[in-house]
């Protein structure tokens, strides 16, 4: 780690490039989709909910049996590496001061728990549309490519235009994080807000879904 963050200035510690070099955050999205693409989908093409509703088991248990199993393949790939990636360079760094460290890699926790959670309720309302998990996948990738193109197009105008996208808001999350510049026009606040709208919403029409599915409706 090379010193202390300077706030309102771009870090210059290569675990910030590591992140913000987009590779962290394409994969994550990646493996998002393909193991959302299937979770809800397959259910519906071999009327497995028939079976699940009709013994003892809520939709709540159904769909938290399910969350919970896409969250742990996430966390062993979005929160372990970087965490790992941390502890090596504090343990390799020169000195006894890791307070600085430290504080990064309190961050990085932060950063890899809501990475992990960031796709996977957008993937599973996508995999609740259809019975094909081949066309979930394809519409989770053409979704998140539209409103990065869309984004990109307006933000000519205005730079709140990369809050549609749910991957230049991520990136905007790591850069609130470690105290970087954003965008002109875009606050913190705006930026937490996109991401709670990202996950919320989906994840409550997914919710409404399947509970009526448990009804029987």
């Amino acid at each position: 780690l090379q010193g202390e963050l300077i706030p309102g200035q771009p870090p210059t510690d290569t675990f910030f490039g590591y992140l913000t070099s987009l590779i962290f955050i394409l994969f994550s999205m990646l493996l998002g989709a393909i193991i959302c693409a299937d979770v809800i989908s397959s259910d519906l093409a071999n009327s497995s909910f028939v079976l699940y509703f009709s013994r003892p088991v809520r939709a709540f248990d159904y769909l938290l049996g399910k969350f919970a199993g896409l969250t742990l393949v996430m966390w062993l790939f979005c929160l372990i590496p970087p965490v790992a990636y941390v502890l090596v360079m504090l343990g390799t760094q020169s000195g006894d001061d890791f307070s600085g460290g430290l504080r990064i890699l309190g961050k990085t926790v932060i950063i890899g728990l809501v990475t992990a959670l960031y796709f996977l309720p957008f993937g599973l309302m996508m995999s609740s549309f259809t019975k094909s998990k081949a066309y979930a996948g394809i519409g989770i990738f053409m979704s998140f490519f539209v409103l990065l193109i869309v984004s990109q197009i307006f933000s000519e105008d205005s730079d709140k235009w990369s809050l549609i996208s749910p991957l230049e808001v991520l990136f905007n999350f790591y850069r609130v994080m470690f105290n970087a510049e954003i965008a002109t026009g875009i606050t913190s606040a705006q930026v937490g807000g996109s991401i709670a709208a990202f996950t919320v919403i989906p994840m409550a029409i997914v919710v409404y879904w399947i509970y009526r599915k448990g009804a029987g409706k």
